[in-house]
Order: structure tokens, then C-alpha cells, then sequence
């Protein structure tokens, strides 16, 4: 329990309550953000993801199975909603086309999502070393320790991203290296100036 009588669950996680936080368009005004951002007492952070495993993971969750992003693709292309497309197809999609590529934030360039080029960060993190990284952003935001939940181990929520990777072939990677070309040159930046000692 959080906030008293609020069970945290799979739903919970992806679809916060607005009373637990400011979520929405409505929830956090432009002026407030801007405020927030350009004042140098607010630690200004976000979390970076590979972008193979980041790419991998939102066709594994939002386009294989009949989530909300797939039928608006599938609007987008002409296609019928039930239709399927593989991964492969769904790479050579994103990099040949620009508006589907932007459709949706599960697979938008992670450095139009996080605002990189406009956001002077104080940290950013990296997924692959979340639990690290969590820790970190909770003890310079709460000066104390915060468990992490690692939804895979209590939800059971997996996918099939592994295996997708795994088995990408050459064009598949010169797809995922064109629709994402400005997220490698980000995150390999992310990398080098984070970097731990």
C-alpha cells in the first residue's frame, strides 16, 4: 500500500492516479515546467534506454500484442487493426518512415522524449543499471534510500524483447541504426559524461 488505500499493481504503475502524480497534460502547466527546469536548486534528471533493447521492447509491449500504439499504427499505415507485422517489419516501418517512427512515445527517438538538447540534465541514468541509478536519483531527491520494485519479478510482466534482439539480423540493425541514429549519438554521450568511476 501507498497513500494509504492505493495498491500498487501493473495498471497502477502505467496509468498513475493523478492524486499520486501530476500526470496528463492538464497535470503539470508550461510555466510550471519551465520554472522547475530553469531553476538551478531542482535536480533535473531522467533515465536513458540502449536503443536496440528500447526498440525491441516497445514492439514486444505495444505493437505484437493489440495494445492502443498498435491499432494507431495500423490506423496510420492503412492497415487492418488486427493485422500483424513483425519485428523486422516494424523496423524497416520506423526507419523509412518519419511519422510513424514519431506515432508514439514507446518508440519515439528518446531524445525528442526526454527533451535532451533542451534540458540541462544534472544526471541521467541508464535502464541497464536501473537499480543503481534509482538509488542515486532518490538519494539526491530524498536524502534517503527508497526500495525499487522491479515490476518483471512482481507483476510478471515480461515480453519476448531478449529473443527479438537476439535474432536481428544486418538489415534489421541498419534500420534500427537509421530510425535511431540521433538516440546512439545520445546515448553514447549519456554514457561517457555519467560514466561511474
Amino acid at each position: 500500500m501507498v497513500g494509504g488505500d492505493l495498491k500498487i499493481d501493473n495498471n497502477c504503475v502505467h496509468n498513475p492516479p493523478k492524486s499520486l502524480l501530476k500526470t496528463g497534460k492538464k497535470g503539470l502547466h508550461v510555466d510550471q515546467a519551465i520554472s522547475a527546469l530553469q531553476d538551478s536548486k531542482r535536480f533535473r534528471f531522467t533515465l536513458v534506454r540502449d536503443p536496440i533493447y528500447r526498440a525491441a521492447s516497445a514492439f514486444a509491449d505495444k505493437v505484437a500484442k493489440p495494445e492502443r500504439p498498435k491499432n494507431l499504427l495500423m490506423k496510420y499505415l492503412n492497415r487492418p487493426i488486427d493485422d500483424q507485422i513483425t519485428f523486422s517489419q516494424f523496423l524497416d516501418i520506423i526507419a523509412h518512415d518519419r511519422g510513424a517512427l514519431d506515432l508514439d512515445r514507446h518508440w519515439r527517438p528518446q531524445r525528442k522524449e526526454i527533451s535532451y538538447d533542451q534540458i540541462s540534465f544534472d544526471y541521467i541514468g541508464d535502464v541497464a543499471n536501473i537499480h543503481d541509478d534509482l538509488n542515486f536519483i532518490n538519494n539526491n531527491i530524498f536524502d534517503v534510500p527508497v526500495p525499487i520494485q522491479d515490476t518483471r519479478k512482481s507483476f510478471g510482466h515480461k515480453s519476448n524483447s531478449t529473443e527479438l534482439v537476439k535474432a536481428m539480423n544486418r538489415v534489421d540493425l541498419t534500420n534500427i541504426e537509421t530510425a535511431f541514429s540521433m538516440d546512439f549519438e545520445m546515448y553514447e554521450e549519456v554514457r561517457k559524461r555519467f560514466e561511474k568511476e
